[in-house]
C-alpha cells in the first residue's frame, strides 16, 4: 500500500511538471523542441531568444512552487 502511494505521488509530480512545461510552451506559442534547441545552442555561444528568456524564469518559479508542496 505504501509503495503504491509513493508511486502515485511520483507520477503526480511528473504530471505537474509536464503541465508547467506545457503552459510555458502554449503561453508564448513556443514549442518545447524549440526551447530545447535554443538551450543546446547556448553551449555554442548563442543567446536564448527573447521570448524564452522572458518566460522561462516564471515557469521555473511555478515548477519550484509545485515541488515545495
Amino acid at each position: 500500500m505504501l509503495a503504491e502511494v509513493v508511486e502515485l505521488r511520483a507520477k503526480n509530480k511528473q504530471l505537474e511538471q509536464a503541465l508547467v512545461s506545457r503552459a510555458v510552451s502554449q503561453h508564448r506559442n513556443v514549442k518545447l523542441r524549440d526551447v530545447a534547441a535554443a538551450l543546446v545552442a547556448t553551449t555554442k555561444g548563442q543567446e536564448l531568444p527573447e521570448a524564452i528568456r522572458r518566460e522561462w524564469p516564471r515557469a521555473l518559479r511555478r515548477l519550484h512552487a509545485l515541488e515545495r508542496r
